[in-house]
């Protein structure tokens, strides 16, 4: 046997041959006479360090070590120790066919455990329900035809007797002749009532055990808490439900209870990228808001603008944000607020921060959009005020063409939002005026720009002034196509002028021009008239008031029913003695009756505000005057007294019919 032979250096095996003497093979099975091994060697060029590998058949022993890795070259004596299995005798290391008790490493190679087993022995085993005993036996040798002379006894757990071995389900008893390896099981019997304890996480069985009644867990037989997986919020912490120090009288499930832990994140500020150290940081709880820094870095002849990336929001995770700068001019205030100024083009962008955290960021710009095939050019300004955490407060956006008579105010705030877009527009001497499409596309556009600048539902409403008109009458009109959009784009429709305003929304700018031809225009007009266009009945009623005449037309068609709510305001100023209260719109049909419309004042602006689904005439009165004036006119009227005269006399002469017939 080469025990320093080229093999065991590390060369592998190519073919030459040689001649070995040994009785058997290193594996442990019979080889016939006579021995030889065939090898060459070959010493290649290997990297710097390789990896030896040792094997070990796992039902014949066990080894510690699976790997290790050495230097080329290296020499290495101290081969791993290997413990044999019951039955079995470990003989050496093996490379091939050939033993080592040393190496020198050239190369990756494989050692592997040789093994012989002891003929004509029988191994005695023994199998032990640890929740019935702690006291296992050691297995038990024996020559080919053994006899086993005695079994040993073993010190049940509490609640049990120990009754004897069994093989194969059969008792055993000794002595008696062991002629193979043999497994015996240990048998008991409870001397005390016994229960089931579970362990449960969720749907999941951990563990079932029993325990004698009356007696508590052994430290042993309570398992671990099963871990569970950490999420963004939460770390969890495991423990078993219920006293598990308490006696056991019934069958018991304990189950897995997780105390939940809010993760904390780290939030850092950086003044530049690529910094070490950052300029300011915070650990916060999952889903607080993340805080800004209560100052911001400096640079030489630079402005800080914004954290960049920073969104206001819950925090979810670990955050970095670095500091954005930009050319511009920095000035300290008498009040400590700082102002920023930084002009980039056409834009200018102001800010203001206040010594309580919160900012205001103005920011003017012109720019140019297409409106009719042609360009218009606007004024942009939006003004944002933010909260000390960055957040954003309150927004105000004005947008003012320079070429239209058509501007936009805006105010944005979080849960409520509207925007105005008004069209100032010329009135004949009649106080008409014809609103032009290429207008309504402006205060379209800049609606649009107002949206996309929200970032949420905005109460949209296109407003044409025509005030500065005629004193007792307005229309105006604008094609159906114009009118559509606006519906279409969920904007409401506002015709301001002297007389009043007449305000529509989408549903009634849908049944205006649902079935209008392409080219058609709609008008509405609003005029306070002369009441000899009223039936005497209706001029009755009406007396001196100032009687509203509402309008609509489609073309050459007039509309009264509108398919939905306008909302008509008009000036109104109280009469002496007349209370906001009872201040009430009335409409008058066509048989002169009137109809309570739902109506509102407004003292500091000296308006009336109703809604109506129908246009036609209107007056405004006190409710409890024309109640009574209706009795008035009923009263005055010959007609009533000549009845009320008959069923006066009807009524005289049936009383004096019954005063005879009782006499």
């Amino acid at each position: 046997m080469l025990s320093t032979s080229a093999a065991a250096l590390g060369f592998p095996v190519r073919g030459d041959s040689g001649d070995a003497d040994g009785s058997a093979d290193v594996l442990g099975d019979p080889m016939d006479p006579p021995y030889s091994v065939s090898m060459s060697l070959a010493a290649d060029r290997a990297p710097a360090t390789h990896e030896v590998t040792f094997v070990c058949d796992p039902e014949k022993g066990t080894c510690d070590t699976q790997t290790i890795t050495l230097n080329h070259l290296e020499r290495y004596t101290d081969l791993p120790e290997v413990t044999a299995k019951p039955g079995y005798k470990f003989v050496g290391w093996v490379v091939g066919f050939l033993f080592v008790n040393e190496i020198y490493c050239i190369s990756d190679m494989t050692l592997t455990a040789a093994f012989t087993k002891e003929s004509g022995r029988s191994v005695l085993t023994f199998d032990v329900d640890a929740e019935k005993s702690s006291d296992t036996p050691e297995p038990q040798t024996y020559r080919e035809t053994g006899i086993v002379m005695r079994l040993p006894e073993i010190v049940p757990n509490y609640g049990y007797r120990f009754v004897g071995w069994t093989y194969e389900g059969k008792a055993v008893s000794a002595p008696f002749f062991i002629r193979q390896d043999m497994t015996l099981s240990a048998e008991f019997e409870e001397t005390v009532p016994h229960h089931e304890v579970t362990f449960v996480a969720g749907s999941e069985t951990v563990y079932r055990t029993k325990v004698a009644d009356g007696t508590s867990l052994p430290e042993n037989a309570i398992p671990a808490v099963p871990e569970k997986e950490r999420t963004q919020q939460y770390t969890y912490t495991g423990r078993w439900s219920g006293d598990l120090t308490a006696a056991i009288t019934a069958d018991t499930v304990f189950e897995a209870v997780y105390d939940e832990t809010v993760n904390k994140y780290t939030v850092s500020f950086f003044a530049e990228r690529g910094d070490r150290e950052p300029f300011a940081y915070h650990f916060a709880d999952y889903g607080t808001p993340i805080s800004l820094p209560s100052s911001v870095p400096s640079k030489e002849g630079k402005v800080f603008l914004e954290w960049g990336g920073f969104v206001p929001g819950p925090i979810t995770e670990d955050a970095a944000y670095y500091a954005v700068f930009a050319d511009g001019s920095v000035t300290e205030n008498a009040d400590g607020s700082v102002t920023t100024v930084i002009e980039d083009g056409d834009t200018t962008t102001t800010t203001n921060y206040a010594t309580d955290g919160t900012s205001t960021v103005k920011e003017e710009t012109t720019e140019q959009i297409h409106i009719g095939g042609g360009i218009s050019e606007q004024k942009v300004t939006t003004e944002i005020r933010k909260d000390a955490n960055g957040k954003m407060e309150s927004s105000r956006i004005s947008i003012i063409s320079n070429d239209r008579p058509v501007s936009t105010s805006a105010t944005i705030k979080e849960g409520r939002s509207a925007a105005e877009t008004t069209i100032k527009s010329q009135t004949d001497e009649s106080g008409n005026v014809s609103i032009a499409d290429s207008d309504i596309d402006a205060a379209l556009s800049q609606l649009e720009r107002v949206d996309a600048e929200a970032g949420t539902e905005v109460s949209k409403t296109v407003v044409v002034n025509a005030s500065g008109g005629a004193d007792d009458s307005s229309s105006a009109s604008i094609s159906a196509q114009s009118l559509k959009s606006i519906g279409d784009r969920n904007a409401r429709l506002s015709l301001k002028s002297d007389v009043g305003t007449i305000e529509i929304g989408g549903d009634i700018a849908g049944r205006l021009t649902s079935d209008a031809a392409a080219d058609a225009r709609v008008r509405m007009s609003i005029s306070n008239i002369d009441t000899d266009e009223l039936s005497d009945r209706q001029q009755r009623i009406v007396g001196d008031r100032t009687v509203i005449s509402l309008s609509a037309a489609v073309g050459q068609s007039s509309v009264h029913e509108l398919g939905g709510k306008a909302k008509i305001t008009i000036p109104y100023e109280l009469k002496e003695g007349e209370s906001a209260d009872d201040v009430t719109v009335f409409y008058i049909d066509g048989d002169g009756e009137c109809n309570m419309m739902e109506t509102a004042y407004d003292s500091a602006n000296g308006t009336v505000t109703f809604v109506t689904d129908h246009f036609s005439y209107y007056f405004v009165a006190e409710s409890p005057e024309l109640r009574i004036g209706h009795v008035s006119e009923i009263e005055s009227n010959p007609l009533y007294l000549t009845i009320a005269g008959i069923i006066g006399i009807a009524i005289i002469s049936a009383a004096a019919f019954m005063i005879m017939r009782r006499c």
